[in-house]
């Protein structure tokens, strides 16, 4: 199962990184020296044989599905297709996905068409390629509906059914809790940033351990028998959605359960490695999702720290975890077993989270002794108010568990140290953290004392906190409908305007490597230029720049000391950045007016890169500038759709190239390497 699981796994690793070619190499060469190396065992030649086999089947679904390439702001299309999965729920509608096809933006509704149903809409094209947005809920039009028998259909009608019976007599946050619990509902944005800064998200987004709670309550209420777990198991998974942790722990039940029946030896490590091959077999780049990355991460360091170090003792560390306080009457034994399984897969899926999430949250063990309890209560209740809606004793019971777990993430919350901001660290940093925790994992399978191999990775981990940061040059980040121009100097890290309060440009700062600003400039107070400050300035800090020199390569250009008169628009900050070898100029929001009034002033504009004013609005004096300012780029940052026609004609009459921050999610970057 290694060999098999690994034969396949690799190569799928292979090309969802660096592309499908260069894995058929390493797929074709891994078989031929697997089978010159296990020549003499067949079993070992046949696993290698099977899984290249089925990686080579399972290759085209490594590439996307559906690729389109970028249309005019103008395009208007009619598509047409059959829902392939549930619709995902946004601020302003719902998101429809089709089969290798775009996802239909439908605004001003909740619920969108079951999958399985043929719809017909018309709208506009994202220049992306990949979203159609429709005027209204009328633009989309269902030509047929889904058999109803059609089991996708049938789930998503019990899950709809299951969101309005929990919402009969309870408060919104409870029945958020709830829903979250049993649908795998995503919580309110507010309960959601507070949980994950806490690390106690995990708690309410359906994994393994709530399938583990379930399993062990129908164990204790209907037997041991294990063929019996699997259809209410089954059953759950499926309202939940069929989420990557709930593939992975429903996967390696179903493998426990098919060893026991046919007397095999219990290997946990082999079950994980044949729910991975399940799972990238259906769906390949699943490989870089976080729920992949976290749910495996963190039970493998379950079962290669936690198991070996509780074995001393004869103690099974997910009883404990799964069954509750009441397990045990030993409750320091009970203690040490949920620490040391909170602690092992905190440390296990630490690289995955910092790259991921850019936070490291030891409070989360804490967390666990606090919340884990409380998590089979919620479980229950929730379950009681599905089949009997409005059940008082289950309603005291639910609202109880929301208030105590609240008071518990506002006490984690309130204790220092227990949530880091972490900037993107150097990928040395992050294999060493690796080695040297398959290292400890190794001692303590050994037999080995837990302290040694404890301190190692409490140092390895040090080295995370160091940002790799970006290289000189500027970058202008996708910030929606905002702007956020982030420039790498001699000086450090320079932001001007921090973009919407939605675009989270902290996050993106800090996915750069960016763990510290040595001047954060907003040109003029709009919500979609300073919206972001504050959470720069939470998550970054920012230093006292009163009485600092200026800097250097910052040239400030408008407005005038006298601009009475002027729009707020007008009034923005217009800064011309010289770095060793390139130039920018970013004009802000301005006008015709200010525009008009900036080129009148005589200042040098020359630059090799003109961020456009007012993300592209129309603006009369563009040629103007674009002839003093001369630049071989210009950038965009607006949302699609926004840039208006005329201004996009003037800059490529120009024969300038234009780039946008819509056509892809990494936005625009120059590097400003020295001449040679």
């Amino acid at each position: 199962m290694l060999l098999f699981a690994c034969a396949f796994i690799v190569p799928v690793s292979v090309a969802v990184v660096c592309g499908p070619h260069l894995a058929l190499a390493a797929a074709s060469t891994g078989a031929l020296l697997a089978c010159v190396h296990f020549r003499r065992d067949t079993r070992a030649v046949f696993s290698v044989i099977a899984g290249t086999a089925l990686f080579f089947a399972r290759l085209p679904s490594v590439e996307p599905p559906w690729i389109a390439t970028a249309a005019p702001r103008s395009a208007v299309v009619l598509v047409e297709g059959t829902v392939a999965t549930p619709c995902r729920e946004t601020r302003t509608g719902v998101l429809v996905p089709l089969e290798r096809g775009p996802w239909i933006a439908v605004p001003g509704t909740s619920h969108g068409p079951l999958p399985g149903t043929r719809i017909r809409a018309l709208g506009r094209l994202n220049p992306s390629g990949r979203v159609v947005s429709v005027g209204a809920a009328s633009g989309l039009v269902v030509t047929r509906s889904p058999d109803p028998l059609y089991p996708p259909a049938l789930v998503e009608r019990a899950r709809r059914k299951a969101r309005s019976r929990l919402a009969e007599g309870l408060p919104t946050n409870t029945t958020a809790i709830l829903r979250a619990l049993l649908l795998g509902d995503r919580l309110p944005p507010a309960d959601r940033d507070r949980m994950a800064r806490t690390g106690t998200l995990h708690f309410f987004a359906v994994s393994g351990l709530h399938l583990a709670l379930l399993a062990t309550a129908l164990s204790r209420l209907f037997g041991p028998r294990a063929i019996s777990l699997l259809p209410p198991l089954i059953l759950y998974a499926a309202l939940s959605g069929f989420r990557t942790p709930v593939g992975r722990a429903l996967l390696m039940i179903v493998s426990i359960v098919g060893a026991r029946a046919f007397r095999r030896p219990h290997r946990s490590l082999h079950h994980l490695l044949l729910a991975a091959t399940v799972l990238l077999a259906l769906h390949p780049r699943t490989l870089t999702t976080p729920g992949f990355l976290l749910s495996f991460s963190a039970y493998a360091g379950i079962v290669g720290i936690a198991v070996p170090a509780l074995a001393r003792r004869r103690r099974d560390p997910l009883r404990p975890l799964a069954t509750g306080l009441g397990a045990t009457t030993r409750w320091r034994e009970h203690v040490s077993a949920v620490l040391w399984v909170s602690a092992s897969a905190l440390a296990a899926s630490l690289p995955a989270t910092v790259l991921l999430f850019h936070r490291a949250a030891p409070g989360a063990i804490l967390a666990s002794l606090l919340i884990g309890p409380l998590i089979p209560l919620l479980l229950v209740s929730a379950i009681a108010l599905l089949t009997w809606p409005g059940w008082a004793a289950a309603t005291w019971v639910a609202e109880g568990c929301t208030w105590t777990l609240q008071a518990a993430v506002d006490l984690v919350d309130a204790i220092p140290f227990t949530s880091f901001d972490l900037a993107r660290p150097h990928p040395v940093a992050i294999i060493g953290y690796v080695l040297v925790l398959l290292l400890a994992a190794r001692r303590l399978r050994g037999g080995g004392g837990a302290l040694g191999p404890a301190t190692a990775v409490l140092l390895a981990a040090l080295p995370l906190g160091i940002p790799s940061g970006p290289p000189p040059g500027f970058d202008l980040l996708p910030a929606g409908r905002g702007s956020a121009l982030l420039f790498t100097g001699e000086a450090g890290h320079v932001l001007i305007d921090a973009g919407p309060r939605d675009a989270r440009i902290a996050e993106r700062l800090l996915a750069r490597g960016v763990g510290h600003l040595e001047r954060l400039i907003i040109t003029h107070d709009h919500e979609d230029h300073a919206g972001g400050a504050d959470q720069i300035v939470a998550r970054l800090g920012l230093p006292d720049s009163r009485g600092a020199p200026p800097i250097r390569s910052l040239e400030r250009l408008w407005p005038p000391r006298k601009a009475a008169g002027l729009s707020a628009n007008d009034r923005s900050l217009v800064i011309r950045i010289v770095g060793r070898r390139h130039r920018l100029l970013a004009t802000g929001d301005l006008e015709t007016r200010g525009l008009r009034a900036l080129l009148e002033r005589g200042s040098a504009l020359d630059a090799d890169v003109l961020l456009l004013p007012h993300h592209g609005a129309r603006n009369d004096a563009l040629a103007d500038l674009l002839l003093r300012a001369a630049p071989d780029h210009v950038w965009v940052s607006a949302r699609p759709g926004f840039s208006h026609e005329a201004s996009m004609l003037t800059v490529a009459w120009a024969g300038i190239t234009l780039d946008t921050t819509w056509d892809n999610d990494h936005g625009c970057q120059l590097r400003d390497r020295p001449v040679p």
